[in-house]
């Protein structure tokens, strides 16, 4: 139909299918009681109980791996394995799954938490990355010398539609708070929807002479009390499990809680009346900004 977003992109129409069929945020949020091992939602389709649909050949047939290779957590809960042999990689006579943390380090030896040691040649450390402050190490300073990381108190990230911040004008980011998909999907076409919004506010800004926009902090602080609220029914919030997606305040600052079409349809066109506005009456002093 007109309009839709899959017509506007076809070389990516199976997947945005495939992410919108059925990429609701996966559910639960926390339910009562002691965590379940798996996603309880009333709708949930039949990928929310992955272990128990992997063929039986590529799980692992000594009764030792059975117990500690599927995960303890929902399906979704974490980022998703997509198993290109790793199961296969488990039954080789030189592998050995060990499912405890590690404490330190000593020579060749990794000393684990529950007494164990083992050797090894070569240590591969999958540390990951500093992914809830978002912006870093760049210095981005707002109105009267704030910068983010103060507005933001560190780590606890937030911004409107993942693009702008309330107390920081002409300031637009991409792939920021709350926009990564966790749940299928594509996000080169949430960028694109980022994309669109901001040229729609430039574009706004040389039609209405406007030389500053600020996104006002009531529809700032508003939207993202509401994806959090959205969060609380999904799985990332699920009580059993620890996960990147959350700060250390708890707060999920990572994953969008929107299908890819509404997220779609909230980025469409910028609705300058979430802004504060200024506008410029000196034609030249305007198209000097604009050369900037």
């Amino acid at each position: 139909p007109p309009g839709d977003p899959r017509c506007e992109r076809p070389p990516r129409l199976a997947g945005w299918c495939l992410a919108n069929s059925q990429g609701r945020a996966p559910g639960p949020g926390p339910p009562a009681g002691p965590p379940p091992s798996l996603s309880e939602k009333r709708d949930a389709p039949p990928h929310r109980d992955l272990p128990s649909l992997l063929p039986e050949a590529l799980l692992p047939r000594p009764p030792a791996l059975r117990p500690i290779v599927p995960p303890p957590y929902p399906p979704f809960g974490k980022r998703m394995l997509l198993d290109n042999g790793w199961y296969k990689t488990l039954l080789k006579p030189h592998v050995k799954l060990v499912d405890s943390a590690a404490a330190h380090v000593e020579g060749k030896s990794i000393h684990g938490i529950n007494g164990d040691t083992h050797e090894a040649d070569v240590l591969i450390v999958a540390s990951g990355y500093d992914i809830t402050r978002f912006l870093l190490p760049v210095q981005v300073i707002g109105r009267n010398g704030v910068t983010v990381r103060e507005v933001w108190n560190d780590d606890d990230c937030q911004a409107y539609l993942g693009t702008v911040v309330a107390g920081f004008p002409n300031f637009f980011m991409l792939y920021g708070p709350n926009t990564a998909l966790g749940h299928r999907g594509n996000f080169i076409f949430t960028i694109e929807s980022q994309i669109d919004y901001v040229l729609s506010i430039l574009r706004q800004m040389g039609e209405k002479k406007l030389v500053e926009v600020e996104c006002r902090q009531d529809v700032y602080h508003r939207y993202n009390r509401t994806i959090q609220e959205m969060h609380q029914d999904m799985i990332w919030s699920h009580p059993g499990m620890s996960t990147y997606f959350r700060n250390d305040r708890g707060r999920i600052v990572t994953n969008s809680p929107w299908r890819l079409i509404d997220y779609w349809k909230l980025t469409k066109e910028a609705d300058l009346g979430d802004y504060r506005t200024l506008a410029i009456s000196a034609p030249d002093r305007f198209e000097s900004c604009l050369l900037y």
